[in-house]
């Protein structure tokens, strides 16, 4: 029924059947540009700026407006968080820095989080976290709250396999376990 289906509208490939909007919007999120948060435990900011400065050639930009493909910018919301041009996600995805866990691919909605979060803890505050998923979002906030005496109380995880994994994690991120 498919194939008949792509024959009858002369579509070259299967994604040729979805709806135009559909096309649209796969098309706008392949588009969306590249972030990942710079891991403060291990390394500092301007490491890893003068990493992609003076390594990478690459060259800061002030805003989203001014990105391309060999520019790159600090957020303005998120301190630790750097934005690529999308056509740099596989480039940074194998990056040493990402590769040594210098540095974290995860989307801005996440980071925001992370960030309101911090801003509104104190020294001693603790934290709550409901549903730890894959860990990528506890990391942030152990990044984010290394310098308090705040303790994460992290639940939710699946099985005994995806404790120790966010335990691996949590290890290569260079956080003690709080």
């Amino acid at each position: 029924a498919l194939a008949r289906n792509r024959i009858k509208s002369q579509a070259l490939s299967i994604e040729d059947l979805l709806p135009e909007n559909v096309r649209e919007v796969q098309q706008h999120s392949a588009e969306l540009p590249v972030y990942a948060w710079i891991n403060l435990i291990k390394t500092d900011m301007e490491s890893i700026l003068n990493v992609f400065e003076n390594d990478e050639q690459m060259k800061r930009a002030k805003n989203s407006s001014d990105i391309d493909k060999r520019t790159f910018y600090v957020d303005y919301h998120c301190s630790n968080l750097l934005v690529f041009h999308y056509t740099q996600k596989q480039r940074i995805a194998n990056h040493y820095l990402v590769r040594d866990h210098l540095l974290y691919l995860q989307d801005k909605s996440s980071c925001i989080a992370a960030h309101s979060l911090r801003k509104l803890i104190t020294r001693k505050d603790n934290i709550c976290l409901a549903y730890v998923s894959g860990g990528l979002f506890l990391q942030l906030l152990l990044v984010l709250t290394d310098d308090l005496e705040s303790k994460i109380y992290a639940f939710g995880a699946r099985s005994d396999e995806n404790i120790r994994d966010i335990q691996a994690k949590i290890k290569s991120l260079g956080a003690s376990e709080k």
